[in-house]
């Protein structure tokens, strides 16, 4: 009975081994060949959530690529912003979405929660150095085991399809079609004197991750902005908006932020509190695309720039 469970113990440590040693062989073979070929070409790419994912219609915009995703923590980001730069040179402007829902603590559990984990490890697995793998194995050990996992199968599958083209698994525009302003102002609670700043600690690892993208694209001299994507006037995420602006002044205070929280739009062009239909998409792109040409990135005060703009078309 001994020498069988001997035996036992032997197979599965040299079967869990082979495993161990595909998979990051597969990951090595994605990530020396893999490719990033977009649909038009650009110098310019939008990295974030959902916010910038459902805002931006990038087929609105000459020279803009978005590769926003929904629930994008900023170590996502970074492994993005790494293979995006080592893969096309084309790029010189980067767009950061910086949110009111990204600059506290509780915003680094998008790194590690199970479907975060679940959802992005297998496709950026292959990008993921020691620290990444390290801090989901920190954090989450039983569902990066799902997911290492997942990602072997996936690895597996990639490379007998010789598929490694990786535009398409990056993100891009999210067509909203829904409307719901309306139902979400009926059953929001309007806490006016609730003040959530005085409760909040800065992200940290996401925080840092965003410096690691910073640093990636200023030793690469690709320039960048933050971007705050448009926002209902009701949206929820305002009530950290002094804290928003601590960290933003505190930690990012040379960094240019290009706000458009405040862009003009009906509630039937928003499919939430914080996310644009198509409609608004639209409105908000071709908007975007307009003050691009009109030479934003070249003027002295970007933000005034914006407001202007903003004034002018909804008088």
């Amino acid at each position: 009975m001994k020498k069988f469970i001997f035996q036992t113990a032997v197979f599965l440590a040299i079967a869990l081994s082979l495993f161990v040693l595909f998979k990051f062989s597969s990951d090595y073979w994605i990530r020396k060949n893999a490719t990033l070929n977009f649909s038009k070409k650009a110098d310019k790419v939008v990295i974030g959530h959902s916010h910038s994912e459902c805002a931006i219609n990038d087929s609105k915009i000459d020279g803009l690529v978005n590769i926003s995703q929904s629930g994008e923590a900023y170590m996502y980001t970074y492994l993005k912003t790494r293979l995006l730069l080592s893969r096309n040179e084309d790029i010189k402007t980067v767009f950061i979405e910086f949110a009111n829902n990204q600059v506290d603590v509780h915003s680094d559990r998008k790194i590690w929660e199970k479907k975060y984990v679940l959802a992005r490890y297998p496709a950026f697995g292959p990008f993921m150095g020691m620290k990444e793998n390290e801090l989901l194995i920190k954090n989450n050990f039983q569902d990066y085991s799902r997911g290492f996992s997942l990602a072997a199968r996936r690895n597996f599958n990639f490379i007998i399809g010789g598929d490694y083209e990786y535009a398409g698994k990056m993100g891009g525009y999210k067509k909203l079609t829904k409307e719901e302003v309306g139902e979400e102002l009926g059953v929001l609670n309007d806490e006016k004197d609730v003040d959530y700043s005085k409760n909040m600690t800065m992200s940290k690892e996401g925080l840092a991750y965003l410096d690691k993208t910073l640093a990636l694209c200023e030793e690469n001299d690709v320039k960048v902005y933050l971007i705050r994507s448009p926002l209902h006037s009701k949206y929820p995420g305002f009530k950290n908006e002094e804290f928003y602006q601590q960290v933003l002044k505190s930690r990012y205070a040379d960094l240019e932020l290009l706000d458009f929280k405040d862009f003009p739009l009906e509630d039937l062009e928003y499919a939430d509190l914080q996310h644009l239909n198509y409609r608004g998409a639209k409105k908000f792109s071709l908007f975007f695309d307009d003050i691009l040409k009109k030479g934003l990135l070249e003027s002295g005060n970007k933000q005034d720039f914006i407001n202007k703009e903003m004034a002018r078309i909804s008088e």
